[in-house]
Formats: structure tokens, sequence, C-alpha cells
């Protein structure tokens, strides 16, 4: 599915199995404020170096992180407001950020929070886009902030499709569990047709979420572990070997938990003291739908106002 010689993400999929495991644990320790004062900064400067190595530019690198941090500010803004305690964010490099927050006390609390990010997140993005039109066209200025504005629009809409842990899923929380599918089957085709690492790496990460049984959930990860194993163990580096094997192990792993499993009945990842009311479901489907619209019309008119240097998203550091 993922050609590993051709794939320029594919280098960092282990590396981000491995972090989002070791993030979470940071669960047991959010209740200690200066773990989270430190860390904070700290993976945002790395974030804004991977960015920058990755796409060849350190301004552009900087500026989507603190898109970024717009995106997670809206969500801290919607904690604050629903009165849900929440931590500073916490940045992934080539998957954003997160902020830890206590369960919120219905979904329709979950949704406000969630809608929250991809709309201040779409402000901070259409700002930036403005901004590129205060500068010269063509200069380097404004190619950066077009390019800025234009991946911000497409990751907040990426951000809404239907499934958790992405904002869409949480933001359709008043609806049943079963929309998750949708959602999956979105991320199954991106994954399909970028053939690119970082979707598949998604891919496995909403496995969680989709309504089936936890042995097919379990055995459908091994099944994507064991792929990449076997790709890795192919390409004859000795860091890929090293990537192989540990993937082969975590694929063992899975394959004995999906074992263990197996008598475990389907869950649904509903409020379970949910009661929203068909208004407030009508209310969230039409936010998210109209927040949705709204970005893809704005990316299509971007690609048609981008400057000539900036379209097909090229190498920016020759502008630099």
């Amino acid at each position: 599915m993922v050609n590993v010689k051709e794939s320029k993400s594919l280098w960092i999929v282990c590396a981000l199995y491995l972090l989002t495991k070791g993030l979470a644990a940071l669960k047991a320790l959010k209740s200690v404020k200066a773990v989270g004062v430190v860390l904070s900064p700290l993976l945002m400067a790395i974030s804004s170096l991977a960015y920058g190595f990755y796409f060849g530019s350190f301004y552009f690198g900087i500026g989507l992180v603190m898109l970024i941090l717009i995106h997670e500010a809206g969500h801290m803004w919607a904690c604050r407001r629903e009165g849900v305690p929440h931590s500073l964010p916490y940045f992934i490099p080539f998957l954003g950020a997160m902020i830890m927050t206590k369960i919120p006390k219905s979904a329709h609390s979950e949704a406000v929070i969630a809608f929250g990010g991809p709309l201040i997140g779409s402000i901070g993005a259409v700002a930036c886009i403005g901004v590129a039109f205060l500068f010269p066209a063509g200069s380097n200025a404004s190619i950066i902030f077009h390019l800025l504005g234009s991946t911000g629009l497409m990751l907040n809409l990426f951000n809404l499709i239907p499934i958790r842990p992405f904002d869409g899923g949480r933001i359709l929380a008043t609806l049943p569990s079963a929309v998750q599918y949708i959602g999956f089957c979105v991320v199954w085709a991106l994954a399909y047709i970028t053939q690119d690492a970082i979707f598949v790496f998604m891919l496995m990460l909403t496995l969680d979420e989709i309504p089936i049984r936890a042995v097919v959930r379990r055995s459908l990860l091994a099944l994507m572990l064991a792929v990449f194993s076997i790709m890795l163990a192919m390409s004859g580096s000795i860091l890929w070997q090293v990537c192989a094997v540990i993937l082969g192990v975590l694929a063992l792993l899975a394959c004995r938990y999906a074992f263990h499993a197996r008598d475990i009945p389907l869950e649904s990842s509903d409020f379970e003291h949910d009661q929203s009311s068909l208004r407030v479901k009508i209310l969230w489907s039409c936010a998210h739908t109209s927040l949705a619209v709204t970005l893809f019309a704005l990316i299509v008119w971007q690609m048609n106002h981008l400057p000539p240097e900036a379209k097909g998203f090229l190498d920016i550091s020759s502008f630099i």
C-alpha cells in the first residue's frame, strides 16, 4: 500500500506510534502542573524544527506551529466556557497537538469543546491569507503566508472527518456511534489515494473508535503493524531493520491481545448518560456540515488565487 522508498514520511511512523503511546502515560502526571509548563514549550520547539526540516523552511515550520497553537487555543477557550479543566497543548510532530481534559459532562459539551478548535483555527488560517495579500505579489512573505493559509484550511477541514480522535468525530458525539464508519472510510480512502504512511498511521489510530468487536479491531491493528514490519524489513537499511523488528513485536502483542479479546462484546463509544434531544443532534450536524462546506469553498477559492510560485505546494525552501 505504501512504497517505502518513495514515501517521504514513512521513516517517522515508528517514532510516532511509540510517541503517542508514551504521551498517553502523561494522564497519570496531569496533576503535576510543572510537567506541562516544561513539556509543552519543548514539544512546540521540537515540532517547529521538525516541520522546518521536513518542508525546507523554518519560517513555514514556525508559522505552522503557530496555526496549530491557535487551533488548540480554540479548544482551551471552549473548555473554559464549559467549565472543563484542561492542560497546556502537547505538540506531536506531524500529528498536530492535543490538550488533556476531564471527560465532559455530556456529548453536547464535548461537541462544544471540539468545535472550538476548527472554528478558531480556520479564522487563523483565513487571517494568514489576508496577511499574504498585504505583501507584494510573488514576494517571499506573500508566498509563505499563502501556503500557511492554504495548509491551515486543509488541516482544519481534515480535522472535521467524523471519527475520533479527530474533532469531527467529537463534534458529532451526539449522533449514534455508527457515524464513525463514515469517518473510517474517509481516512481509508485518503490513505489509499495518497499512498502516504502518515495517513496509514492515522488509519491505525482511528481503529480504536469504530464500533466493532475488540477482537476484530485488534486483529486489524496487528495486520497493519505486520505489513509495515515486512515492508521495512525488505528495505535493506539497518535502521529500517530495527524498526521492522519493533513493529513485528508490536504486531505479535496485538495478536495476543486479539486472542484474549475474542469474548469481549461490542462496545459503543457513545456517552452512556447522553440524552441529547433531536434539536441538539440537528444543531451539531448542521454546524459540522456548514463549517466543512465553508472550508472546502475557501480552499477552492484559495487554490484559484495562489501565486504561481506556490501552486502545487512546491518546495518553499527555494523562496527563502
